[in-house]
């Protein structure tokens, strides 16, 4: 079993939807090992299962300044569904995490990164704000990763 496991959410065609995994990405670049999901609920919860300590980070569509990040420790407490309704598939990460709470295998630990979102078009590029927040969250999760949190 994994004691941390990173995941980056999103949708790397839509804009902003993009941040968890430009997240993830530049945590592998520093050689911090981190997923990707573009939401796949099986494969999140699979994923539970095997670690310890879960991060994830994904956009927000919240009516927050666009690169404004939240962070929740849903292992203790639903998650909010209102910054999380950007899935066109109906199924998120809301979804994922409470479905893993039900079935025991949501880790006790599991921090949640929002970034706030504005623009999921498809095709689009990422807000120099949020690219910012990217850059800061990934910063922050890479000092917890060499603290040993």
């Amino acid at each position: 079993m994994t004691s941390l496991l990173i995941i980056g959410c999103g949708n790397p065609l839509r804009g902003d939807d993009a941040a968890g995994l430009r997240v993830a990405a530049a945590l592998r670049a520093r050689g911090i090992p981190a997923r990707d999901s573009r939401a796949d609920p099986a494969a999140l919860i699979e994923w539970f299962r095997q670690a310890h300590r879960v991060i994830l980070v994904d956009a927000l569509a919240a009516d927050l300044p666009p690169g404004t990040v939240r962070t929740w420790e849903a292992g203790r407490e639903a998650l909010p569904r209102w910054p999380f309704d950007v899935s066109s598939h109906g199924w998120g990460l809301v979804e994922a995490i409470e479905l893993a709470r039900v079935l025991g295998a949501l880790p006790e630990r599991v921090t949640v990164y929002g970034i706030a979102a504005r623009g999921f078009e498809l095709g689009g590029a990422v807000a120099a704000p949020v690219q910012t927040a990217i850059e800061r969250v990934t910063q922050e999760i890479a000092a917890l990763v060499r603290a040993g949190a």
